[in-house]
């Protein structure tokens, strides 16, 4: 499913759009969930990289999709390259989210 909004977005809309980065983001973590940790990489640092060209650093589809990222370094063993990663993520969260909610844990 998440393949074939990839392609409509490839063929019908921006290519390099916020949509298409978070529908990027979600077939990447998929690709996380079944074990496929290669093909996951690129597709959160693709979809990180739309992000800060469109500069949307500061919305919460970003910071999800470096929360996922640094999951992923997590569950790699590269706690170097998560560390930083979960700290852009808790900075924008409170940046972001109104004053007085729930802030959801990073893990």
């Amino acid at each position: 499913m998440y393949n074939q909004a990839l392609k409509l977005y490839k063929e019908f809309f921006v290519y390099h759009s916020s949509d298409y980065a978070n529908c990027l983001s979600s077939l990447a973590l998929l690709y996380k969930f079944l074990g496929n940790y290669k093909v996951a990489l690129p597709m959160y640092q693709e979809a990180i990289s739309i992000f800060k060209n469109d500069s949307l650093t500061k919305n919460s589809y970003y910071a999800n999709s470096l929360n996922n990222l640094a999951r992923l370094y997590n569950d790699m063993g590269n706690y170097a390259a998560a560390l930083p990663l979960y700290e852009e993520v808790i900075s924008i969260r409170k940046e972001v989210l109104v004053p007085n909610t729930l802030i959801m844990p990073c893990l």
